[in-house]
């Protein structure tokens, strides 16, 4: 009876299921980042080189647990803004993100991230651009100035790049 419910698990448990090449490849970035490299401090010594799921997940601003299932391959399916801000969070150069892409199933399209480029499409130039008396700046997610009007920058303090 105990090889019946062995070969009743296997059945139901394909062999893709086995590979997690999405959850290693996670779980190897986030390994090579350390806190200091993301700006969070870290406190005390850790056991395990690199960063916890947590803080992947607070810096993607994704669910802890969510992220727990995305690198344990128990949920495979992650949304394309999902993966932008992984990519982001775990500083993923251009290749590895279209390889976290790849992993995911998902296709990245022509775009890249908006969070990599640090760089305000043409559209909301053209649109700060419409208003020259109203100050406005843009901010990424890390809080860096990616634009600004003539009059906030003539209005602002002076920032330390």
């Amino acid at each position: 009876m105990h090889h019946t419910q062995a070969a009743r698990r296997r059945a139901a448990w394909p062999e893709d299921m086995d590979d997690n090449r999405m959850g290693d490849f996670l779980h190897a970035c986030r390994a090579a980042l350390r806190p200091h490299d993301v700006g969070m401090p870290s406190h005390g010594t850790r056991r395990v080189a690199g960063l916890r799921r947590e803080e992947v997940a607070v810096l993607a601003g994704v669910n802890a647990d969510y992220y727990t299932r995305l690198e344990q391959g128990r949920e495979r399916n992650p949304s394309p803004q999902v993966i932008d801000a992984l990519s982001h969070a775990l500083h993923l150069e251009e290749d590895a993100r279209a390889h976290l892409y790849r992993l995911a199933g998902a296709t990245p399209g022509d775009r890249l991230s908006p969070h990599s480029t640090g760089r305000v499409s043409p559209a909301l130039r053209q649109l700060m651009d419409g208003y020259p008396n109203t100050p406005a700046f843009v901010m990424n997610r890390t809080l860096d100035h990616n634009s600004e009007t003539r009059t906030d920058s003539a209005t602002s303090p002076q920032r330390v790049s």
